[in-house]
Formats: C-alpha cells, sequence, structure tokens
C-alpha cells in the first residue's frame, strides 16, 4: 500500500513541533500549497493540529500497550507515528480503524524498520479494540496538569472544562479587508468570483470569517490581513483619531498597528517598537503591502525605550502567556510553565512603567493580552494603578458592543465567540 501524501506531510510536521520545538503554523503553510485537492487540506490540518493538541491524551492511550517499552525509549518518528495514527482512530470516526493502522505501519516500514512496524501493528489494533478513556480531566481534555489545577482555583469545574474543549476544536480564521486598499463591495465581489466560503460579521465591519484557509483563496494581498476576531476588536476598543500621535510597544507583526492606521485613513504617526530584528523586518513587509505608511516600525526594548515627545495614544499589546489562544497555537500548552508566566509578569510591568511616561496630560494608555492569568491582566493593572493615580480606567467608547466587555475592561470570552481570549483596558491620564 502507497503511504498516503497527507499522512507523510503530517508527520513530517508533527515531528517537528512536538520534537524539534518549530511552530505549527509556520510549518504547515507550504504543505497546504502542496495539495490540491480542499478535502486533503482540512484532513493535514486537523491531523496536524489535533495531534499535537491531544498529545497528552494520546500518550496515556497509546502507553498503556506499550509492553516491554517506554514512548522515550522509541525513536521520535516511531513515537510520532503513534499518535498521528492514534488520533485518527481516536478522534475521526469517518477514517476507518484499518486505513489508520495499516498506514501507520507503512510509516514506520518507511521511517523505521518492519521489525518496529509490527509493534506499531499491534499497539494501534488493541487502541482499535479497546479505546480506553482516561479519567483525569486534564488527561482526557489533554491540558498540563499545573494549568488545570490553575482553571480550577479561577473558575471551578465546568468553565474549566468549557475551556480545555474550546481548545481543543479547529480554530476559526478570521481577516480584515484592508478599507486603504478597497471597499466592502469589492472585496465581496472578489470573494464571490473566487468561490469562497465566508461569513460576514456585524461587528467590525470590516471583519469576515473565511471557512477555507485564506493563503488558498488567491485574493491580491494587499487587500487583507488575517487576523484573529478578538484581535480585530482592539483597535476598535482604542478608536483612534485622524491626525493622532501613537507609540505601539511590543508591535509585531503589525496587526493591530496597520488596524489602527486603516481607521485614522492613514494621517497620523504610529511609532511600532518591536525588539527583534527579524519581526521588525517582517512588519515592515507588511506595511508596505498593506500601504499603512503611518506605521513606522523601528527596533527597540519598550522596556527601555525614551521618545523626544509624547503621544496621544500609548499602545501595548504586551507579551503574555498567550493562554487564550490555544486552539490557534496547539503546541504553546506544551511549553508555557508557571515560572515563564513569573518572568512575563515582570515584562510587563516594566513594559507598564516606562510606557505610561510618554503619555501625555489627558491622553490614553491602552494595554491588552491574549491570556485569561489575572496576574497579567486585572491584578497587573490594579498595582499599576495603586502606584500612579495619575491614571483611571475610561470606559470603551459608546458604540463599542457591550458583549466585549467586562465592566469597564476589555474582556473577549472565546468559547462564547469562538475566537482566542483577550484582555484590556483603558487608562485616561488626568490633565
Amino acid at each position: 500500500m502507497r503511504i498516503s501524501q497527507v499522512r507523510k506531510f503530517a508527520l513530517l510536521i508533527v515531528k517537528s513541533v512536538l520534537e524539534d520545538g518549530r511552530w505549527t503554523n509556520k510549518l504547515i503553510v507550504p504543505y497546504l500549497f502542496e495539495l490540491q485537492d480542499a478535502r486533503d487540506r482540512r484532513l493535514l490540518t486537523e491531523l496536524v493540529y489535533g495531534t499535537v493538541k491531544m498529545r497528552l491524551h494520546l500518550d496515556w492511550v497509546i502507553s498503556k500497550f506499550l509492553k516491554g517499552y517506554s514512548l522515550d525509549e522509541l525513536t521520535p518518528w516511531i513515537r510520532n507515528i503513534l499518535r498521528i495514527s492514534a488520533y485518527q482512530i481516536l478522534f475521526m470516526e469517518r477514517i476507518p480503524d484499518y486505513a489508520a493502522v495499516s498506514q501507520g505501519v507503512q510509516l514506520a516500514k518507511r521511517f523505521g524498520h518492519r521489525g518496529v512496524a509490527a509493534l506499531v501493528n499491534s499497539v494501534l489494533r488493541r487502541i482499535a479494540e479497546n479505546r480506553p478513556e482516561p479519567r483525569d480531566p486534564w488527561v482526557k481534555h489533554s491540558h498540563p496538569k499545573w494549568l488545570y489545577l490553575r482553571l480550577l482555583e479561577l473558575w471551578g469545574y465546568e468553565k474549566t472544562v468549557e475551556f480545555m474543549m474550546h481548545n481543543n476544536e479547529p480554530p476559526h480564521i478570521y481577516l480584515r479587508f484592508n478599507q486603504l486598499k478597497t471597499d466592502i463591495d469589492s472585496f465581496l465581489k472578489m470573494l464571490e468570483m473566487r468561490k469562497a466560503r465566508y461569513r460576514k460579521l456585524e461587528f467590525p465591519s470590516e471583519s469576515f470569517e473565511l471557512i477555507d484557509p485564506p493563503q488558498l483563496i488567491d485574493l491580491p494581498e494587499e487587500t487583507y490581513f488575517v487576523q484573529d476576531f478578538a484581535s480585530q476588536l482592539v483597535a476598535h476598543f482604542i478608536a483612534p483619531e485622524e491626525g493622532m500621535t501613537i507609540y505601539d510597544l511590543a508591535a509585531a507583526p503589525g496587526g493591530k498597528a496597520t488596524h489602527l492606521a486603516e481607521l485614522m485613513q492613514d494621517n497620523g504617526t504610529i511609532i511600532a517598537v518591536e525588539i527583534h530584528l527579524s519581526r521588525a523586518k517582517e512588519m515592515q513587509r507588511v506595511v508596505n503591502l498593506l500601504g499603512t505608511n503611518s506605521v513606522l516600525p523601528i527596533v527597540a526594548d519598550s522596556r527601555q525605550i525614551s521618545f523626544g515627545r509624547k503621544a496621544d495614544i500609548v499602545f501595548m499589546d504586551v507579551p503574555c502567556s498567550g493562554l487564550g489562544t490555544l486552539r490557534r497555537r496547539p503546541e504553546l500548552r506544551w511549553r508555557m510553565t508557571p515560572q515563564r508566566i513569573d518572568e512575563l509578569v515582570e515584562i510587563q510591568k516594566d513594559i507598564l512603567e516606562n510606557g505610561s511616561r510618554f503619555v501625555r496630560p489627558n491622553g490614553l494608555l491602552v494595554y491588552t493580552t491574549c491570556t485569561i492569568e489575572p496576574r497579567e491582566n486585572e491584578l497587573q493593572i490594579q498595582k499599576f494603578l495603586e502606584k500612579h493615580p495619575e491614571f483611571e480606567i475610561e470606559p470603551p467608547p459608546a458604540e463599542f458592543p457591550t458583549k466585549f466587555l467586562r465592566d469597564k475592561f476589555l474582556y473577549v470570552d472565546g468559547a462564547r465567540f469562538q475566537c482566542d481570549y483577550m484582555f484590556g483596558v483603558r487608562l485616561r491620564k488626568r490633565g
């Protein structure tokens, strides 16, 4: 039997992500382009994202049938062949068990030898016959135990399970059309000419959900930007005006900075700060592509940068744990740690402290994250305000939908709105 091209691609990607520390969203794109059939593209996406997300659950099941071996004793290739094959058996009802087993055996012969292929055959057959179910919720829903316990502490059992189930679903794909390069009617025509399957969102008015990956629809690159729905809300939460000066700290990859520029009709100045040169160069490429000439990327550390004048708005989408993005970034749950969160809290505090110095009187400081951890969100802001009474929390613009708010904070519930979780606050500096 021939090895399925989709399964071979899935193995190459999953092995690179789980063993070599690579990132799923960057690795999968060239492989998607090689697949002509939309069904194959969807299969590859589900196999890769699903296997990476459900790693803990899969490893628990596989280990029950590895007699005399541990997963760590297997080669990375065989370990991930078992994971991909077990995922098909346990979570993809439309794929017959015999097909998953057979393809797993063929991959084992290709990336191992006949002896280990026999082991793979035995383990997969037993999984298909027995289908054991983990009892521990964090294993069943495949999240690190430390995160499960933290969520229980914050939310209780029911919302914790809802959060984990949300993270294990396929991510929805959103984009916004570039208001500097096209208009809504022209963009709709472009989508319809390409027979794209989409959903037009009520708010923001420039936002769409795409059913197929946007890389494959062949839209003119300058007419759109792929950006999660929750992230698209941020520019409207800030509500910039034409002619303003904005300092965007930690700005890469440039989605929010260019969105602000579009809402300002590219009339103003947005200094977009990024600490890493490679990411700043990529942000400049995005700026050039979208034609947002008011965005000026610079390389600097937002914790130490100094500006010669104060800004109307200082915006900081600070580095955070990203716990609100686990559906879209499947490997992050295995890489984030409590110790790293401690480090990020200190980085956020330093950016807040430094950035706040450059808000003009009556100006605005906007702080956002894509995490659900209160130490990075409300508690971080509470500590800042205790030290800086010259700032006060300001309500969002009157036209901003209240369903995305909690009290005066931006709070996007990812499970409810099928997107990332997002936190934000507007702080007005007293005159």
